[in-house]
């Protein structure tokens, strides 16, 4: 997917997994002494986070690293005095520009250099896999001045949109009397048990992706339609196992011992599945949790007539997950489609399933599936 900034308005993968986003400090008793920030709703303002991955005190201030690669530094009271690096979300990414955000950025310190006594910041994003330095100045030229302000008790908050629509995402799987031809090619799929990825909820002019699935007594059988995507089907790393995830790829997580659903951690039975699509792809899935190509599976792809997307088409083999499917079985679930940048080696975006998706290190927030009995194609 090309063209920046990101469509989802700032609340992309990562953001959704926080419902609450704050920066408190407590005294040597346990005391609350101040409360500040939020979670963004949309773009990250001053004194809003998106998912703040570290915070580091030095000298008194608190750093605080968003995933986006934003720096917010506090005083000691508590007070925003730095809102730095520029938000990859609104389109400033690192590879184009230096001061640019990154696309998971895990790590990040303040330290001061004994030699010369200046304070720097070190920033690691994992996206690119750059480390960057900056010197850190004016912090010590703060001034401060002191006033009175009267509180008003405000008005009760109301529920977040998010916490009013949670719900069970469970997705129809139905048998197939007839097992699909793997081309690319969506006519022989009708529209029942699709599921629908949105970039935002119901907006088709935004990137998004229906999903359908069969089964037989063989095979898990995948048909995926992307659509608004600009560049559509490129994924420079299609072909290599650590990196495909960084554009055009579908995720599929699957736990065929629905006793463990949402219990942690991954077991034997749970299984993190990606299919690449592009020029380099392998025409096969591949195992995170085993480490390896899926033995039996392949896909086949198509780019629409007007390029603004793809369809794909996968199979995976039940003997590989060593289960006999049966009709009335659940399943644990869960799925997502990577959007990569113009040629295909930056990750910008993905669309998701369920509400506040981590299943690739943990499996509570897992949707289900449901294994249907055979179904009428029109």
């Amino acid at each position: 997917m090309a063209g920046e900034p990101d469509a989802s308005g700032g609340v992309g993968y990562w953001e959704r997994m926080y419902k609450q986003a704050y920066l408190q400090k407590y005294n040597t008793k346990g005391k609350l002494v101040w409360n500040i920030g939020r979670h963004a709703e949309s773009w990250a303002n001053p004194g809003e986070f998106y998912m703040p991955n570290r915070v580091n005190v030095h000298r008194g201030f608190a750093y605080v690293t968003d995933v986006s690669g934003l720096l917010s530094i506090f005083d000691p009271n508590g007070l925003l005095v730095a809102f730095e690096i520029k938000d990859a979300y609104r389109g400033h990414s690192l590879a184009s520009d230096l001061y640019g955000g990154g696309g998971e950025s895990w790590v990040a310190y303040p330290f001061t250099n004994s030699r010369n006594g200046k304070t720097y910041y070190i920033i690691q994003d994992h996206g690119e896999g750059a480390y960057r330095l900056f010197e850190v100045q004016g912090l010590d030229a703060l001034q401060t001045w002191q006033g009175q302000v009267e509180l008003v008790t405000p008005a009760p908050a109301k529920p977040r949109e998010a916490e009013q629509k949670q719900r069970l995402f469970s997705a129809q799987i139905y048998q197939a009397r007839k097992a699909p031809s793997i081309d690319g090619d969506l006519a022989q799929w009708s529209d029942t048990g699709t599921e629908t990825l949105w970039m935002k909820e119901g907006d088709a002019t935004l990137p998004h992706a229906t999903l359908r699935y069969r089964y037989d007594s063989r095979n898990l059988y995948i048909a995926v339609h992307v659509r608004n995507d600009d560049s559509p089907a490129v994924n420079a790393y299609a072909a290599d196992r650590d990196l495909m995830w960084r554009a055009d790829a579908l995720e599929l997580y699957v736990g065929t011992d629905f006793s463990t659903w949402r219990k942690n951690p991954y077991t034997e039975h749970d299984f993190q599945f990606m299919f690449a699509v592009g020029e380099k792809m392998t025409g096969r899935a591949y195992c995170w949790t085993r480490h390896e190509w899926v033995e039996g599976s392949h896909s086949a792809y198509r780019v629409d007539p007007d390029r603004q997307g793809y369809t794909l088409e996968g199979v995976l083999p039940w003997e590989y997950m060593k289960y006999a499917p049966q009709a009335g079985d659940k399943l644990g679930f869960d799925m997502r489609v990577m959007m990569g940048n113009a040629d295909g080696t930056q990750f910008v975006s993905n669309l998701i399933w369920s509400a506040t998706n981590t299943a690739f290190n943990q499996k509570n927030e897992w949707g289900m599936a449901l294994l249907q009995g055979f179904y009428a194609e029109p």
